[in-house]
């Protein structure tokens, strides 16, 4: 009788909360503003990082081009892309509309970074000089 009232409530949490009869999403105009610390904006990063990282030679070519041409007008037809392309696509224009509203509203900060052939150059800074935060940073 236990297991069987166990099954009754299980099923009861998954119909209800678990796997709800509404697939809620937003509207098709709605315009959402959110808040993005540093810290997100520094995980959004490195997922764009790894993600660029597992797309092939051939598949990060086209980004490549983007990143030395600098011309907006290259910009890739996402329904043309790999499911990989697509992924690391997104989260560019994620990145590119934090930076982009950071600018805008002039929170941003300038940071000279050594590089291997200046004086003083050193690998174990490299992150600290980035600023980027710990892996147990959560703000």
């Amino acid at each position: 009788m236990f297991i069987f009232c166990k099954c009754i409530f299980l099923l009861y949490l998954l119909k209800n909360y678990i796997m709800p009869h509404k697939l809620t999403e937003i509207a098709d105009d709605a315009i959402i503003e959110i808040k993005v610390n540093k810290s997100f904006y520094f995980m959004v990063k490195n997922l764009g990082f790894t993600l660029f990282n597992l797309l092939n030679k051939e598949e990060s070519e086209i980004f490549n081009e983007l990143i030395n041409k600098k011309d907006n007008n290259l910009l890739p037809d996402y329904n043309t892309l790999s499911e990989a392309q697509q992924n690391f696509y997104t989260v560019m224009l994620l990145l590119a509309e934090i930076e982009k509203e950071a600018i805008k509203n002039n929170l941003t900060q300038s940071k000279e970074i050594l590089m291997p052939d200046d004086e003083g150059f050193k690998v174990e800074n490299i992150q600290k000089d980035l600023d980027k935060p710990s892996s147990t940073t959560q703000d």
